[in-house]
């Protein structure tokens, strides 16, 4: 739709907007009365009264609107604002961990809830892998519990106003030669994630994107990428943070 046609769209759903609450407000009881009383005698002082009345009514009316068209767009702004920080990189302590030589490795996302009320029902989706441009497996979502996995609430984790948890992404098995990559799962299951032929997503070391959503049954999904940077070695490997996706 062209802008000029938008505008005058607006226009005209404003008007009648306006209309309907104006004719509202002016054909009210008190109203009515004013109008039947100003047949009497003192009807200069109704008729006086009436349009006082009904200017009174344009100037709360606009108001109304005004108020009612601002609350809309506050939920909307309060809807879709980021309730969680997310961060990842090797200066946060548990982002990476497992170095002191346990049997795995876990690569996290670190999440801090910006709210004044705690989220609900909160995991994370594995949608896609990307490697040298390429989409290496989207086609199952795996879903990616808060740490520790083996509690639980790992899949449906309350997260509490400031307070940092961390997101498993990847698990690095160190007692496997050579080392490999899984993705986490609940009760701290390990799954192998492979591509539409059947090979290990990460059979060969290079750069990978992870696109990975953060989900809650009373936030908005946010939604990112992740580089992994997988050398073959969980020591010398690391996952940082590439960009946000914008949502629609």
């Amino acid at each position: 739709m062209a802008p000029q046609q938008i505008t005058r769209s607006l226009g005209r759903q404003f008007i009648g907007a306006f209309w309907r609450h104006w004719a509202g407000k002016v054909t009210s009881g008190f109203m009515v009365l004013a109008v039947v009383l100003s047949a009497t005698p003192f009807d200069a002082h109704w008729k006086f009264v009436w349009w006082a009345f009904a200017v009174l009514a344009v100037i709360f009316t606009a108001y109304d609107l005004w108020a009612r068209e601002r609350k809309k767009v506050l939920d909307l702004e309060e809807r879709n604002r980021l309730k969680l920080t997310v961060e990842c990189n090797e200066q946060i302590s548990g982002c990476h961990t497992g170095r002191d030589g346990a049997s795995h490795q876990f690569f996290r996302v670190a999440v801090t809830l910006n709210w004044t009320q705690p989220a609900t029902g909160c995991f994370g989706k594995l949608l896609k892998i990307e490697k040298d441009g390429a989409v290496v497996r989207d086609h199952d979502v795996e879903q990616l519990p808060y740490a520790r996995s083996h509690e639980p609430d790992a899949l449906s984790k309350t997260l509490s106003p400031r307070a940092r948890e961390f997101l498993d992404v990847l698990v690095i098995g160190i007692q496997h030669t050579p080392q490999q990559v899984f993705a986490p799962s609940k009760y701290g299951r390990e799954l192998t994630l492979r591509t539409g032929s059947g090979r290990d997503v990460f059979s060969a070391p290079g750069t990978y994107i992870l696109t990975v959503a953060l989900c809650g049954s009373n936030i908005p999904t946010q939604t990112y990428r992740l580089r992994f940077d997988w050398t073959g070695n969980g020591d010398s490997s690391s996952l940082t943070l590439a960009e946000r996706i914008l949502q629609d």
